[in-house]
């Protein structure tokens, strides 16, 4: 609670345009930094055949890892193929 108390404090200090988008071009940089991150967990702990959790804009569904590619896996739900993000697949 405390770094958020100070991360608030911080950015109301912000005075300028400039300043502004300077933090968000870090915190975008950040975001992208997590996201590989995950996706480098997930790409790791899945193999072709597997059974995941696909969490996507339809809800929580079930399907098959068909393909792995660098940034998304090719997953069978429901009888169609789905491109996935990584960062939506978990482990079953």
């Amino acid at each position: 609670m405390k770094n958020l108390i100070t991360l608030t404090s911080l950015i109301k200090s912000i005075s300028s345009n400039e300043e502004m988008n300077q933090v968000i071009d870090i915190i975008k940089m950040k975001q992208k930094q997590l996201r590989n991150i995950k996706a480098r967990n997930v790409r790791a702990s899945i193999k072709v055949g597997d059974t995941v959790k696909v969490d996507g804009r339809n809800g929580l569904r079930i399907g098959t890892v068909e393909k792995i590619k660098v940034k998304k896996a090719i997953v069978m739900i429901d009888g169609r193929l789905w491109d996935c993000p990584l960062t939506i697949l978990e482990a079953a």
